[in-house]
């Protein structure tokens, strides 16, 4: 099976939050790098494989998809989603203890709590109507409420599952050796998703999950397709664009924000990395968005933009 599809792979460079409607085609064996998913299916059904667990999926379905977490997809015809692309170090420390990490974390909701979620979902796609200065903290809050929404539906269905009468408590399979390691290794992936703006070293994190050096690098690019200090290169880039187009931060801000120690270094590996300055990347945003809003109102006038 080819993959049709490269929007479940988060290997190249993307927001800290994006917002969009996408149609899913055939994905084979895909694995989520740097940033989770949060979506739902709109329309469509299909089959779809999240780590070693198979979903019938159809309307109302909803996953929480992680650093690490790998997916297949097949859909009967399409599969329309709704999703939220977003980096671990805007949600809060304890309801990232809360989120699930490796185990149930998709289910089909009910048609009124999918109502519901379709309602939260619609608030983010607005966010775009709301001023720059503005619309960061209004997205973040929209998120927490989806995720917390997200919780909330998960437990009612995990709970109210027990008293289905055709529920059965299958046994768990017991976990290899191999596979608890693994877990180790995306738990420090995860870490690393939220710390990447402070000093980190993958000795450190190696360290920190009692695991050796040689081997924590290896799972690490197994895991998420690069090394440990291009995946920490990434992140860090992504949050400085980020910061470059929504705010008017000074650069000597956003690179100490980022988790460089120097400007020399922050510009040299911003310019590789977007082949443009941050104040080019600046400019270049505040100049599509005043054409994108001129073009909005000559729509509205009825005037042609000459």
């Amino acid at each position: 099976m080819n993959s049709g599809n490269s929007d479940m792979d988060g290997s190249s460079p993307c927001s800290t939050f994006t917002y969009r409607i996408t149609n899913l085609k055939n994905v084979a064996n895909s694995t989520i790098h740097g940033i989770s998913r949060l979506g739902y299916i709109t329309s469509g059904s299909g089959q779809l494989r999240i780590n070693d667990r198979i979903y019938e999926a159809g309307f109302g379905f909803a996953a929480l998809l992680r650093a690490g977490d790998r997916i297949d997809i097949i859909p009967d015809g399409q599969i329309i989603v709704e999703m939220i692309e977003f980096s671990d170090i805007y949600i809060c420390e304890s309801m990232m203890l809360k989120l699930p990490q490796g185990g149930n974390t998709a289910f089909r909701m009910n048609e009124e709590d999918a109502e519901k979620f379709a309602a939260i979902f619609k608030l983010v796609a607005s966010a775009g109507e709301m001023s720059e200065e503005n619309r960061v903290d209004y997205q973040h809050g929209i998120l927490r409420s989806l995720l917390a929404w997200f919780l909330e539906v998960r437990y009612r269905s995990d709970h109210s599952c027990k008293f289905d009468e055709n529920y059965t408590d299958e046994p768990k399979k017991r976990q290899s050796r191999g596979e608890k390691r693994l877990n180790v290794i995306r738990s420090a992936v995860i870490y690393t998703n939220q710390h990447f703006t402070e000093h980190l070293t993958m000795s450190d994190i190696a360290r920190m999950y009692d695991t050796q050096d040689q081997y924590f690098c290896r799972k690490f690019h197994e895991i998420t397709g690069v090394s440990f200090t291009e995946y920490v290169r990434n992140l860090r880039l992504n949050y400085a664009a980020d910061l470059v187009k929504q705010t008017s931060h000074p650069i000597k801000e956003i690179y100490l924000e980022c988790g460089y120690t120097t400007k020399s270094h922050f510009m040299r590996e911003f310019k590789k990395y977007y082949s443009i300055s941050p104040l080019g990347m600046r400019k270049a945003y505040i100049r599509e968005k005043i054409e994108q809003e001129r073009g909005a109102g000559s729509v509205k006038t009825g005037k042609k933009d000459w």
